[in-house]
């Protein structure tokens, strides 16, 4: 005959399913993040956002506060940016307590400017996700690039 689980296993449970569900909702933001961004999905990448999230960029297109203003941000950057592909990895939830996380991941970028040239840069997110009325969304996003290389791919092709 097996045990009836009691209360403490149950609520043991609850917790640890929310703390995955948690952790995979982050995933998905991050990769809304980048998808929004690649495809030119201005409200998939703003559903990503709390309406006041903070969204720091550095130089230079400085800090935006709030939808309209990460939108005006986003629009800056797509201008000068022809095609963009993230590949956004090792996320990594550091911080989970119960509607707050922290999490911080990796992205290599392929951007090809309005003018023309192309490269690549490496940045690192540290992002400050919470949970209001029960949707997870970034509150707070800051993005540094750690390199950037322009790369001439016609020169690798043969011929």
């Amino acid at each position: 005959m097996t045990e009836s689980p009691n209360a403490r296993d149950v609520d043991e449970l609850r917790r640890r399913l929310d703390r995955l569900e948690s952790r995979a909702a982050v995933d998905a933001l991050m990769a809304n993040y980048a998808f929004g961004s690649d495809r030119r999905e201005i409200e998939r990448l703003l559903a990503v956002f709390h309406a006041d999230a903070v969204y720091a960029v550095g130089a230079p297109f400085g800090t935006s506060t709030g939808h309209a203003a990460i939108a005006a941000t986003v629009r800056t950057m797509w201008s000068g940016a022809e095609e963009t592909h993230h590949w956004i990895t090792n996320v990594v939830v550091d911080e989970l307590e119960g509607d707050h996380a922290m999490a911080d991941a990796h992205a290599l970028v392929y951007v090809r400017t309005a003018a023309g040239p192309e490269g690549f840069l490496s940045a690192a997110y540290r992002v400050a996700c919470e949970r209001r009325d029960g949707a997870w969304r970034v509150a707070e996003m800051t993005v540094r690039t750690d390199w950037q290389k322009r790369v001439g791919f016609a020169d690798l092709l043969p011929g």
